[in-house]
């Protein structure tokens, strides 16, 4: 259920949209973009974070360059009362290995990705938490992610207002970056604090800022990092956040190609997962009704009725952590 929606105009949503493109760009670009002057653009960021609508800024990296897998983990919760739920939630969302964390209203009750250097060690993490709350768990389902495609979320602007779609493809790498300890410092304290200044990031790694700078664009050179966003509240921006699987027949790589770009330019879809173990065809959507859902849902039955077979949806009400390091990386 959206509570507490709070209205924003479109010089706001112009610079939620504008954080999601890049959030580590200063604010004199955000300015020019929006049409404002740099004092007026930063106040309102900073009410956007006094709000919560701006939950907080991370790094995109592509973990596979890391030398990471991605595990996906649905719970579905036995005999817990609320405390004990929350107990669960508090330790997957403390945990280092946990990138990412949401509660669910269907069949399931959460769903996590886990970064994991090989089965193995996914393995102790998935036996630690089981000594722990197997008597709470009815059901999971475990399955890697391959490929993570995110595109722009234009789904918080209103219809008719222009932005330039990209996307950034998380996975799929079988070479590991070379890095050094002075670049994994500085992908820890972005990774989940993506605005932080050059001098800030400097006291905190005892390197210069001129340094720092030189080492994040060769980050980017080298496709470790893929970008900088913003956490946004979909709650307080009156946004149902909503995951589809489909099952699929009958494909061809045109059919394939034909679906990934009607995902790409599609202004409610910003995730597309492939997956080993999971659905044959994952997206993840942002709209302001269940009607535009349903709505979304119809067109894409419609467009692909020859391949899709048959679909599944889970609703998302809250959206817990989101950082792509294991923040125990040395």
């Amino acid at each position: 259920m959206v509570k507490q929606k709070i209205n924003l105009d479109i010089k706001d949503r112009k610079i939620l949209l504008a954080l999601d493109e890049d959030s580590r760009q200063p604010v004199s670009k955000i300015a020019r973009k929006v049409r404002l002057s740099k004092d007026v653009v930063n106040y309102r960021i900073k009410r956007l974070e006094s709000q919560n609508i701006i939950k907080s800024y991370y790094t995109v990296l592509d973990v596979s360059k890391l030398g990471y897998y991605n595990f996906r983990v649905f719970l579905n919760f036995y005999n817990v009362t609320p405390e004990k739920e929350m107990e669960i939630i508090n330790y997957l969302y403390n945990h280092p290995r946990v990138g990412w964390l949401v509660s669910i209203d269907t069949r399931w009750d959460a769903n996590m990705l886990v970064w994991a250097e090989n089965v193995y060690v996914f393995k102790k993490f998935w036996d630690e938490f089981l000594r722990l709350y197997k008597n709470y768990l009815e059901d999971k389902w475990i399955s890697v992610i391959t490929e993570m495609i995110l595109f722009t979320r234009g789904f918080f602007l209103e219809k008719g207002e222009q932005y330039e779609p990209n996307k950034q493809i998380v996975g799929g790498s079988e070479e590991k970056a070379v890095l050094d300890k002075s670049d994994l410092k500085i992908l820890k304290i972005i990774a989940n604090d993506a605005r932080l200044s050059l001098v800030d990031i400097g006291k905190k790694t005892n390197l210069s800022p001129k340094v720092i700078e030189y080492r994040i664009k060769n980050l980017i050179q080298k496709k470790v990092i893929l970008g900088f966003k913003a956490m946004l509240n979909h709650d307080l921006l009156g946004i149902l956040y909503y995951k589809v699987h489909f099952t699929l027949q009958n494909m061809t790589v045109a059919k394939e190609k034909e679906l990934m770009t009607y995902a790409e330019t599609h202004p409610n879809i910003f995730i597309v997962d492939s997956t080993v173990g999971g659905a044959d065809f994952e997206i993840e959507v942002g709209v302001r009704s269940v009607a535009e859902f349903r709505g979304l849902i119809n067109d894409l039955k419609r467009r692909f009725s020859g391949i899709i077979r048959e679909l599944e949806s889970f609703n998302y009400p809250k959206e817990y952590k989101w950082v792509y390091l294991p923040l125990e990386t040395k």
